[in-house]
């Protein structure tokens, strides 16, 4: 009795050569339901495959996916979140040298990039009490935000580390303009610390529409970024106290 029944439990594996876990159905050579919800006939459907794993015929992963085309396919079911996540790198993340970018194609392919993106990071603001919230932008490992009100006196753009560390650099190629006048400043160093400061290198007029660009190179991280910032008081348009802070980043 022992004997027959161990051929039983065994002659769906090795007659047909699936193994199914937590279903009666399996869609491939291994087929684990997480959530015990698939049909005992017919294929998932695509939420009851969100807590599926897979290996099939082919040799193809899929979790989330009871159908995969390639070696590893990942469907987490929310537009935009991978469902991939690595615990011990991320943004901040010192590069390594003689590596590539990897890329996503247009059907979600991962591949290795031709060159190294530029990120950028963009944010329009009022100049009203509220601006040293409503103009924070963070890119990298920095942050930067105008928190003055809009005034003839000069006013600055501030800075701040987020890796918990200063970031170290330099500032170069800086210009300044307003109404009637454009100045250049010197490269100079700067010292991005854990707490906003004011880059005092130049000065911001909103009353004459202020407008600065510089770049940064980080000695820290080895990062570039560029930025620029514009505050006017949009009094000859009628919209007005505004300003922007647009920063491109490379690393």
């Amino acid at each position: 009795m022992k004997t027959f029944l161990l051929l039983t439990v065994l002659f769906p594996i090795i007659g047909f050569g699936q193994v199914g876990i937590n279903t009666q159905n399996p869609q491939g050579i291994l087929h684990v339901d997480g959530g015990k919800d698939n049909p005992t006939i017919g294929v998932p459907t695509s939420p009851q495959q969100l807590n599926d794993f897979i290996v099939t015929q082919e040799g193809n992963v899929g979790i989330g996916k009871t159908n995969p085309t390639t070696k590893l396919e990942i469907t987490s079911g929310i537009n935009g979140v991978s469902g991939l996540k690595f615990n011990n790198i991320n943004s901040s993340s010192t590069p390594n040298d003689n590596t590539a970018s990897l890329g996503i194609d247009a059907n979600g392919n991962v591949s290795v990039q031709n060159s190294a993106p530029i990120l950028t990071s963009f944010k329009s603001f009022s100049i009203d009490g509220s601006v040293s919230t409503n103009s924070l932008v963070t890119i990298g490992t920095l942050e930067f935000r105008y928190i003055s009100n809009c005034t003839s006196s000069g006013s600055y753009i501030q800075i701040r580390s987020t890796s918990g560390a200063n970031n170290i650099g330099v500032m170069h190629g800086i210009y300044v303009t307003q109404q009637n006048a454009a100045t250049f400043a010197d490269t100079v160093a700067l010292v991005a610390t854990p707490t906003f400061t004011n880059i005092t290198t130049f000065a911001l007029n909103c009353v004459q529409d202020g407008h600065a660009q510089f770049s940064f190179f980080s000695y820290t991280d080895r990062t570039y970024y560029r930025v620029n910032i514009h505050i006017a008081d949009g009094d000859s348009i009628g919209f007005g106290p505004l300003g922007y802070i647009f920063v491109e980043y490379q690393r």
